[in-house]
């Protein structure tokens, strides 16, 4: 006759058929159900009744969470045994609070997980009162003194689960889950250290059982530092559990240190995280020789399994603690106001800068409060369709609102607002950067009204000009009628000085007028502009030479760039005493040079100093020079030079290309 009852509940079918046959051949009297459905489980514990209960955490429809629930709902004790993948530390602790019996993860070597799921079983029958249906000479009844070794294992587990919970200080977690580790398996004393991966330090966290002497001997140490037994541990990830410590021979280059402590027996075992980066090392030890059952280093290995757990919890939690105060310090000293509001546009959030730019003496004032409380009635209409906008774009930039203080004052401000979403994208909240831009608003007004008037003056300048220049020109004439009709020696002289004077008039009205001075553009090459230029200038000067290379076509004013050529080339004629001139086209990815480099004499470093200071400054002796680069810049080009006493000189134009404007 069969007499233990077990339900197996599994979504997984070859989980499900291998896990009955391993129980089977464990014990004949094991009466096995399976079933993948929940809904099938719940109609089969209505007409049935099972001993054992060991279910999955993660089913279709309900999971075995609910399913728990739903037994403990109903009065019914029966053993709970969760068999499941990896949960969260939330999960386990809230099965254990609803009166789960045991929890096994599957992970790592399959038999040995089946061997704890038996070993559990068996602890299961035991405490149930179930051992007499299965004793008919199966061997022994096991003592009472192992039902109470189940029960303690049960509070220690519920205890530390709640000491992951209520405490705070990572010192006093410490010491509650070693002195349950050390009072559950009956040993004298133990600690807990924990490693700094920064400093490579075994920090101790926790000591216990140990008299201030004894204290003494527990120290900190590196890792590195071979003669402790936890730096051992910790550097091999392996676990030691030494019944007798003495005889040991993996505790055999610690015999000294063991005999100090008076350690007869011992469990070392490394704490590691999910991805096995060392947490710290855990010891306990006894002052006599014991016995250490498997069921004692499997329940002691779930333990230490689960304060992992808890310890990396705490470690990302304290980093995302940290996280939060840099960023509440960096919204601290965030030069501008910073608001978070609520979807509803409630404050929720406030900086020290909001409080002064709003008028506010504490945060407690803005809190709760609506944003449009800051806004201008007129301007609340546009601030609403601008919150609209946000909610769907995600953000809104540079929107400009009138703003109200405490005292009612108000201020010209430019807001810059992002819409917050949680990690599954949802809205959350609005966060807004809100700047003062009252005084730039006002200094860009009298900077406008500034350039107005500048502008107005300059035109009345320029008409001036002008107009004198029109009736100096009329004089001149007038000059040049009367010298042609007088025969004098001196008259081709005085025309001479006419024509300079009405070309300096000239020169001076372009560089009086502002804005455009260039007329109209086309493409011109300059291979041909410089053969025409150099016909002038070999009229002036037989022997210069000018060697023309790869000019560019360039879309320019004609008229106005052959001014430039001709200024720079007869500067050469006039300064360099020059014998050849080459005038060289390069390209570049984005722009051309034009480069016209002469043979002449040069010039000294203090003159290239002067003049470099006369171009910053625009102080000119003679005008062509300063004509050619204000047409050169309102090309969008450039111009500059380089000049070696005795070895010429080189003015380098420099031009950008798909520039027709």
């Amino acid at each position: 006759m069969v007499n233990v009852k077990i339900l197996l509940v599994d979504a997984e079918k070859q989980f499900l058929a291998t896990t009955k046959e391993y129980l089977s051949k464990i014990n004949a009297k094991y009466a096995i159900t399976t079933t993948q459905s929940v809904t099938t489980a719940k109609n089969l514990l209505k007409d049935n009744e099972f001993d054992i209960i060991i279910s999955e955490y993660d089913l279709p429809k309900m999971n075995g969470l609910e399913l728990l629930s739903d037994i403990r709902s109903l009065g019914q004790n029966t053993s709970f045994i969760f068999f499941t993948k990896k949960v969260e530390k939330e999960v386990l602790i809230k099965a254990l609070n609803q009166g789960a019996d045991y929890y096994i993860q599957k992970e790592g070597e399959v038999t040995k997980q089946l061997e704890i799921l038996a070993n559990y079983i068996e602890k299961s029958v035991i405490r149930k009162g179930l051992r007499k249906k299965l004793d008919d000479n199966d061997g022994p009844p096991l003592s009472e003194t192992i039902e109470e070794t189940l029960n303690l294992e049960r509070k220690a587990f519920q205890l530390i689960a709640e000491s992951a919970i209520s405490k705070t200080k990572l010192t006093t977690l410490c010491i509650d889950v070693l002195r349950d580790l050390i009072t559950t398996l009956s040993f004298d004393f133990g600690t807990i250290r924990l490693y700094d991966p920064v400093t490579e330090i075994l920090k101790i966290y926790a000591i216990y059982g140990l008299s201030p002497k004894e204290q003494k001997l527990v120290v900190d140490h590196k890792i590195d530092e071979s003669q402790y037994m936890s730096s051992h541990v910790a550097k091999s990830r392996v676990a030691i559990i030494a019944p007798d410590a003495i005889k040991s021979k993996e505790l055999e280059q610690f015999k000294n240190r063991i005999k100090l402590m008076n350690i007869k027996s011992i469990i070392t075992w490394p704490i590691t995280s999910s991805t096995n980066e060392l947490l710290g090392v855990v010891h306990l030890a006894s002052r006599k020789i014991k016995d250490i059952p498997d069921e004692k280093w499997i329940f002691f290995e779930t333990i230490v399994r689960f304060f992992a757990t808890i310890l990396e919890r705490r470690k990302t939690n304290e980093m995302l603690r940290q996280n939060e105060e840099r960023y509440r310090k960096l919204v601290e000293a965030y030069p501008f106001a910073i608001l978070v509001t609520n979807l509803e546009g409630k404050v929720i959030v406030v900086n020290q800068e909001s409080l002064t730019l709003s008028g506010y003496d504490n945060v407690e004032e803005m809190i709760g409060m609506s944003a449009f409380d800051f806004i201008a009635k007129e301007d609340q209409k546009l601030a609403m369709e601008n919150l609209e906008q946000t909610l769907k774009k995600g953000k809104i930039e540079n929107v400009q609102y009138k703003m109200l203080r405490k005292d009612g004052s108000s201020y010209i401000a430019e807001l810059n607002v992002s819409l917050l979403v949680d990690t599954d994208g949802k809205p959350t909240a609005f966060l807004a950067i809100v700047q003062d831009i009252t005084k730039k608003l006002r200094a860009q007004e009298a900077i406008t009204h500034h350039q107005i008037e500048l502008k107005k003056q300059r035109d009345e300048l320029e008409s001036f000009a002008s107009t004198i220049a029109h009736d100096i020109r009329g004089k001149l004439q007038v000059i040049m009628m009367y010298n042609s009709m007088c025969e004098s020696e001196y008259g081709y002289k005085i025309e001479q000085q006419v024509n300079e004077i009405t070309k300096f008039l000239e020169d001076l009205l372009l560089l009086a007028k502002e804005g455009e001075i260039l007329g109209e553009k086309s493409k011109v090459n300059l291979n041909d502009l410089v053969k025409e230029i150099k016909l002038e200038i070999n009229s002036l000067d037989p022997n210069l030479k000018i060697k023309i290379d790869n000019l560019p076509t360039l879309f320019v004013d004609k008229v106005k760039f052959k001014q430039v050529l001709e200024n720079l080339l007869f500067n050469v004629v006039k300064h360099a005493d020059a014998t050849v001139v080459k005038i060289v086209g390069k390209e570049f990815p984005n722009k051309y040079h034009i480069e016209i480099a002469d043979n002449g004499r040069g010039m000294s470093i203090e003159k290239q100093r002067e003049i470099r200071k006369i171009w910053t400054k625009k102080r000119f002796s003679s005008f062509g020079l300063l004509i050619a680069i204000k047409i050169i810049e309102a090309h969008n080009g450039s111009i500059g030079f380089e000049s070696e006493e005795g070895l010429g000189t080189t003015f380098v134009i420099s031009f950008p290309k798909n520039k027709k404007k």
